[in-house]
């Protein structure tokens, strides 16, 4: 009995989330700057994803948000490892529609620039993602080696956060478990 209250209280906050979002997104068109736009489409999306029950127009409506903040991070930010990051939330939603060859292509191009931007996390993720569409696809060899390759990325990553941790500052700002 008290599952059924909390789903629906998660339920409510989330709608209520969605809401305010969207309010924020409306009026951040004009009064903030580009970044702050493409985290707000970001944010809008993903949320919209994480709906218990997205029906269709959800899903298109979080594709466009997602999609218009990968305009603002590649066409006027130039920020590319945002563009990594949208590119990685978008694959799942070409999986989805049935389009493995778009999704294949999107987390290929995330793994380049995060590589190109020193992004480990991002790298991983990628390579993680990447495994998934090999599985899904049948595809062994090609599966075989992107998981050494994802191992040797996830060991360098380890190996980055031990050395961040024994650094003062750094371990300041790991403990904060972001």
């Amino acid at each position: 009995m008290q599952i059924g209250w909390l789903w629906l209280c998660v339920c409510i906050a989330v709608s209520q989330g969605r809401e305010l979002l969207s309010d924020l997104i409306s009026s951040a068109e004009s009064l903030t700057g580009y970044a702050e736009r493409a985290v707000a489409h970001i944010a809008g999306g993903l949320l919209q994803l994480s709906a218990a029950e997205t029906s269709a127009d959800e899903t298109s409506e979080a594709k466009n948000r997602l999609s218009k903040a990968l305009k603002l991070a590649h066409g006027r930010l130039q920020n590319y490892q945002m563009v990594s990051q949208v590119l990685l939330f978008m694959a799942p939603l070409q999986m989805n529609s049935a389009d493995t060859q778009g999704a294949l292509s999107m987390v290929s191009s995330s793994f380049t620039l995060a590589k190109g931007a020193g992004d480990l996390q991002a790298q991983a993720a990628g390579l993680s993602m990447l495994q998934q569409l090999y599985q899904h696809g049948k595809q062994a060899e090609k599966a075989a080696q992107n998981a050494n390759y994802l191992a040797r990325k996830r060991e360098e990553l380890s190996v980055r956060i031990q050395e961040a941790e024994a650094n003062g500052q750094h371990a300041q700002v790991l403990s904060w478990d972001l």
